[in-house]
């Protein structure tokens, strides 16, 4: 009897995994076939043909894996994933996003820039590209420790030395230093910048015959008052020859 409940309890876990597994790939793999969509029938309706396929299939892996980091949180909140796989699934789906963002996008978006702008030749681009890089990600890691996130403590020799380096705590910390950092001067950016370039919308349109009816009441206004004036100045006259002739 023993046996047999923990051989069901195994099949139970077997199984969970199994639907675990068939749940994250396919969520996986329809999320990237939506951020392909999206980008062709959305965001590049009328130039999705000047895209590479390069660039489109990181646009729908990042779309892929930073929507799925969101689709993890609603399983865990509902529960129909073992949390053993759960975790598993999360580390896995971070250390993606975490590469993609480090390592692949950088890179790739260094070299598309040398090679199509600049006109490298495809060799030195890529050499270029990776002194580059390479300088950016000490950028990264500087900036990181001048802005608070935990130090990298260089103790082991060698190789044993940088192993805290390349940890999920630096690279997270750091990136989420740096984001916060440009969110909020983009935020204050845009602050200031939208209601500058849409103050317009909250204006009242005003159409073209309502400013000639205005046009005709501005000169009918100042007609009046010019006759007013004239009026004024024959009275004026008037009194002082009324007040001469009284005199004399």
């Amino acid at each position: 009897s023993l046996r047999e409940e923990e051989a069901a309890a195994e099949a139970a876990d077997a199984m969970s995994g199994v639907l675990g597994a068939l749940l994250a790939v396919g969520s996986a793999g329809g999320l990237f076939v939506g951020g392909h969509q999206f980008l062709r029938h959305y965001l590049c309706r009328e130039t999705h043909h000047e895209i590479g396929a390069l660039v489109s299939t990181l646009f729908a892996g990042t779309f892929a894996l930073s929507s799925g980091l969101l689709l993890l949180v609603l399983y865990e909140i509902l529960g129909v994933v073992e949390e053993g796989f759960l975790r598993l699934h999360w580390r896995f789906n971070l250390w993606c996003v975490v590469t993609l963002l480090l390592f692949v996008l950088p890179f790739v978006h260094i070299h598309k820039f040398l090679s199509s702008l600049v006109k490298m030749p495809p060799r030195r681009a890529a050499a270029a590209a990776v002194c580059l890089h390479a300088a950016l990600l000490y950028a990264f890691y500087h900036f990181g420790n001048k802005a608070g996130a935990p130090a990298v403590t260089l103790t082991g020799k060698g190789a044993a030395g940088w192993r805290g380096l390349f940890t999920m705590a630096q690279a997270v910390s750091r990136a989420g230093v740096i984001g916060v950092s440009m969110l909020a001067v983009l935020s204050g950016f845009g602050a200031v910048n939208f209601p500058y370039c849409n103050l317009s919308i909250f204006t009242r349109h005003v159409s073209d015959s309502q400013m000639a009816a205005l046009e005709r009441r501005l000169l009918q206004a100042t007609e009046t008052a010019v006759q007013r004036k004239k009026k004024e100045a024959l009275l004026q006259a008037e009194l002082l020859q009324a007040s001469g002739g009284g005199g004399g």
